[in-house]
């Protein structure tokens, strides 16, 4: 018997951030292409430039059906919508690097990206995304989140700086590989980990999923 994902096609969550914003959760969809165009065009440059490592002006026809048109498995997204104007504000997302399966180890190793419009940033709404992508990724079998990380972020070079031994980290020229263990929290475990501060510069900005944009813009130029 197939078992029931939490985080599912049918996960819906409606809340309010901590001052008052109101907020629904839901996995993106294909529809979601033209949120997800205009969500670009309202960051700001230099989110623009920490999501994509490049000031991204547009998403092409393929990438914004690589972005919406998800398994849900192997490639997951969570949307959040303002319920008073119906916009998106935020995506949270990871992308298994080898499918469910497979023999390989990076089959429970997901790259991570996690983006909130600026007018809404500093609101707790990255946090919240991230701690529900994290469950998420954890009930598809992936205990590890990959991200690369622009090497000029101070603030992440000192929280590398404290990294645990399990923490696996490696400097490529101006950008940085973190690997980051995904462990259930208790219901009253503390959010200051380790794991918890890398992940929580995915919610700033800092840690960003670029690779598989840069794959699909060299094949649609070749």
């Amino acid at each position: 018997m197939a078992r029931t994902l939490e985080f599912g096609q049918d996960y819906v969550e409606t809340l309010e951030l901590a001052d008052g914003t109101p907020v629904r959760l839901r996995p993106i969809q294909p529809s979601d292409k033209d949120q997800l165009a205009r969500g670009l065009a309202r960051l700001s440059p230099e989110s623009r430039y920490l999501r994509f490592f490049t000031e991204k002006s547009h998403l092409s026809t393929q990438e914004l059906a690589y972005l919406t048109e998800v398994d849900g498995v192997d490639h997951f997204a969570l949307v959040a919508v303002h319920r008073e104007t119906g916009e998106g504000i935020g995506v949270a997302r990871f992308v298994r690097l080898a499918p469910e399966g497979d023999d390989a180890g990076d089959a429970h190793v997901a790259e991570a990206a996690v983006v909130v419009l600026d007018e809404f940033q500093n609101r707790g709404l990255g946090s919240l995304l991230l701690r529900r992508l994290s469950a998420a990724a954890l009930e598809r079998g992936i205990d590890r989140f990959a991200a690369e990380i622009l090497g000029e972020n101070q603030r992440i070079r000192h929280v590398l700086a404290a990294v645990s031994p399990d923490t696996e980290f490696v400097q490529d020229d101006d950008s940085i590989h973190a690997h980051v263990p995904l462990v259930a929290p208790a219901p009253d475990a503390p959010t200051d980990s380790l794991a918890h501060r890398l992940l929580a510069e995915v919610a700033s900005g800092a840690l960003e999923l670029r690779h598989r944009l840069m794959v699909l813009k060299r094949t649609a130029s070749s």
